[in-house]
């Protein structure tokens, strides 16, 4: 895929990375194999101190997708955050994903997955990893535009509650804003 080369091209070229800050890819079908390779790409030295912010909106992700960047978040420590909007089949299965790369990953304070089909089991594993953690850098989940379950809106609470001091904004379901302050 097209992402694919992008990335064996930035890896090949290290000085062309260097000052790389903010990568957009918005619109782009990227594929497995192309988030398999922006996965591999983030974990690189190469990128490292550079890459900050990974937008992936509009890209038809899959669960699988963010699954195979998930394993690779424990490996970097730069990455601030990552936007994947508007991928209308990342699930549950995403967030859970997301949630035990966040068990290892402290360097992430942003993640936006707004009008997904995020329902909330998802959300309850993040609760429990955040609540687990001392204090966790995670200060935005978005999760605007989902049809949260019950289940959901209760996990998501005890989410804002979890951050131990830090704030946890617009963790919110069909686009109620909430900001939570300890």
């Amino acid at each position: 895929t097209g992402c694919a080369k992008l990335c064996a091209d930035l890896k090949l070229q290290p000085k062309a990375s260097t000052g790389l800050t903010h990568l957009y890819l918005d619109g782009n079908k990227i594929g497995h194999a192309g988030c398999k390779a922006l996965a591999d790409l983030v974990s690189t030295p190469l990128a490292h101190g550079g890459l900050v912010l990974l937008s992936l909106n509009r890209c038809h992700l899959l669960d699988e997708d963010v699954q195979a960047m998930s394993e690779n978040l424990d490996q970097t420590d730069f990455l601030q955050s990552l936007l994947m909007d508007d991928n209308d089949n990342l699930s549950d299965v995403s967030v859970l994903a997301l949630a035990h790369a966040f068990e290892i990953n402290r360097s992430i304070v942003t993640v936006s997955m707004r009008r997904c089909a995020v329902l909330g089991p998802g959300v309850k594993e993040l609760s429990d990893v955040l609540a687990a953690q001392d204090a966790g850098t995670l200060l935005t989940f978005d999760l605007e535009g989902n049809h949260l379950t019950e289940e959901g809106l209760l996990y998501r609470s005890l989410v804002e509650g979890s951050l131990n001091g830090n704030q946890l904004n617009a963790l919110t379901p069909m686009g109620q804003l909430s900001q939570r302050s300890s």
